[in-house]
C-alpha cells in the first residue's frame, strides 16, 4: 500500500501549519506518532488534543491512530505522564462519540523482548524494534481498514 511517513526526525513540534498541512492530506488513516517529539510533558499536553482536533475537523470519518512511544519506562514519571496525556486525547475523542478512533500503546511494542536488544541507543529503534513497532500498528491498520 502506498503511504507518505512525515518522520520530522525530532523537529516537529505539532506547530499548527504543520498540523494544517497533515489535516489536508488525503489518506486512507492517520498514525499519529508524535510522543518522542513534544520536548516535555507539558508542551505534548498542550498540543497533542489540537493534533487530532484539527485532523478529525478537516476529515470527520478518517481513522485517527494515536501510539505512544515505544521506549518507555515505567519507573519514569514523565514517560507515565506522557502516555496518560495521549490516553486522555484517546478518552475524550471516544467520550464525544468518536468511532473512527484508535488508540495502540507503543509500551507494549517491545514485549516479550529485551528493550535494549530493540534499539540503537535505548532511544530510536533499530531493526528490531522497527519490525515489532510495524507488526503492532500494520495489526492496528489491518483491523481498520479491513485488509
Amino acid at each position: 500500500m502506498n503511504y507518505t511517513n512525515l518522520g520530522f526526525g525530532g523537529s516537529c513540534k505539532a506547530e499548527q501549519a504543520i498540523v494544517d498541512y497533515i489535516a489536508s492530506l488525503e489518506m486512507s488513516a492517520f498514525v499519529c506518532d508524535y510522543d518522542h517529539n513534544a520536548p516535555n510533558p507539558e508542551y505534548l499536553l498542550e498540543t497533542h488534543k489540537n493534533v487530532y482536533e484539527t485532523v478529525r475537523t478537516a476529515q470527520p470519518d478518517l481513522p485517527i491512530i494515536l501510539v505512544t512511544k515505544p521506549d518507555f519506562h515505567f519507573e519514569r514519571f514523565d514517560e507515565a505522564r506522557r502516555r496518560a496525556i495521549i490516553m486522555d486525547t484517546y478518552s475524550y475523542g471516544i467520550k464525544n462519540g468518536d468511532k473512527n478512533l484508535y488508540f495502540v500503546d507503543g509500551a507494549a511494542f517491545f514485549a516479550g523482548t529485551e528493550r535494549c536488544d530493540c534499539t540503537m541507543e535505548n532511544c530510536h529503534p533499530n531493526d528490531l524494534g522497527l519490525s515489532l513497532m510495524a507488526k503492532n500498528i500494520g495489526d492496528t491498520l489491518a483491523y481498520v481498514l479491513k485488509v
